[in-house]
């Protein structure tokens, strides 16, 4: 009977998996928006306000109207307001409100100025609304923005 043999041929050992932490991408400007209006909310005890796709796209589209035309006001260069523009986007609202501004890059610094200002500060504190699209745009300026909040019938 063969007798078995032993060998011992060396094998490489396994390279180690080398794992390199990436940092999560940062909030694009209109979430932080969001993200800080809701902690405001929170804060006076209003719930948090979830983003809806269709006020998102009427924020957008109203910053970009703004930018594009050189204005600044809620209704558009189409003479709408915010209601009709929600409404165009099959958002049935039982209540609506809009906050822009214009000029300041900086997130936290556009909703702070919305929170001190007597009307915006009123929208972004109704603790009623419950939806929320914000848009931004840039011109020759600075960015345009436009925060729609909403809650359906």
């Amino acid at each position: 009977t063969p007798t078995p043999t032993v060998s011992r041929t060396p094998t490489a050992a396994p390279k180690p998996t080398v794992s390199r932490a990436t940092a999560a991408p940062r909030p694009g400007p209109d979430a932080r928006v969001v993200t800080r209006v809701n902690t405001l909310r929170a804060a006076n005890g209003c719930p948090q306000l979830a983003t809806d796709p269709r006020l998102t796209r009427v924020a957008r589209q109203h910053s970009a109207d703004m930018a594009a035309r050189d204005y600044f006001g809620h209704t558009d260069s189409a003479g709408r307001d915010m209601g009709e523009r929600v409404e165009a986007t099959g958002y049935d609202w039982s209540a609506v409100g809009e906050t822009i501004a214009t000029g300041t890059r900086d997130p936290v610094a556009v909703v702070e100025e919305w929170r001190t200002s007597p009307g915006r500060g009123q929208d972004i504190l109704n603790c009623d609304f419950t939806h929320v699209g914000v848009g931004i745009a840039d011109s020759p300026r600075g960015p345009y923005w436009t925060q729609v909040l909403a809650t359906p019938r």
